[in-house]
């Protein structure tokens, strides 16, 4: 009787070892499938944000920067561009931040603190973008910069005022995700003329809500 214990207790351990064999075997099989549909996931996402036209990356930087930071990365300084607003010119460069001042009562007037924000970039379109070598119809850029998980129109229409408060009198909107988190957080606010045409050279924003 104790040899047959013996005997049913060694097939025990024996078949016990090749479950836990297996059972790690399985997990190592699941983290490989996991890794894959991550890879393929991730693959999938940057075929649905590919593009030749891009807001360039060195500018994107500048997004939601305060003065204080960019003082210190540039020489020039800010000056009052209007209501409570300031610009200041980005070194080497045709590109001017914007930063949002507050309205001091103490001096009855704005004023900007190392704590501004900068809310908005201006200069040529060539410039802010990059990948753009020419003219292009307003639609086709958009669907350049637009992304492509949307249903949505890749851009709108506008009006301004003729005021400091709008890039032009009439303007296309381009809502972009520029730091490909499938969430809208750039806009791209570029003037339009009567061919609906757009030009490198035209003068154009690029916006953060603060």
């Amino acid at each position: 009787m104790k040899g047959q214990r013996w005997v049913r207790y060694k097939i025990w351990i024996v078949l016990w070892g090749m479950i836990l064999v297996l059972a790690g075997c399985g997990a190592g099989v699941t983290e490989q499938v996991t890794e894959r549909k991550e890879v393929s996931n991730a693959e999938g996402s940057s075929e649905i944000f590919k593009s030749s036209v891009e807001i360039s990356s060195e500018l994107l930087r500048y997004k939601n920067i305060t003065y204080g930071e960019f003082c210190e990365e540039n020489e020039s300084e800010a000056e009052f561009l209007h209501a409570t607003f300031y610009s200041a010119q980005i070194d080497d460069t045709e590109i001017y931040a914007v930063f949002s001042g507050e309205y001091d009562e103490e001096t009855a007037g704005p004023v900007l603190t190392d704590d501004a924000v900068c809310i908005r970039l201006e200069g040529k379109l060539g410039t802010l973008l990059t990948g753009m070598d020419g003219e292009m119809d307003a639609g086709d850029l958009a669907s350049e910069l637009a992304p492509g998980w949307r249903d949505l129109p890749p851009y709108y229409e506008t009006e301004g005022a003729g005021t400091a408060y709008y890039v032009a009198d009439r303007y296309m909107v381009v809502e972009i995700d520029s730091d490909k988190d499938m969430e809208i957080d750039t806009v791209l606010e570029i003037p339009l003329d009567e061919s609906d045409k757009v030009s490198p050279d035209c003068y154009a924003w690029v916006r953060w809500e603060v």
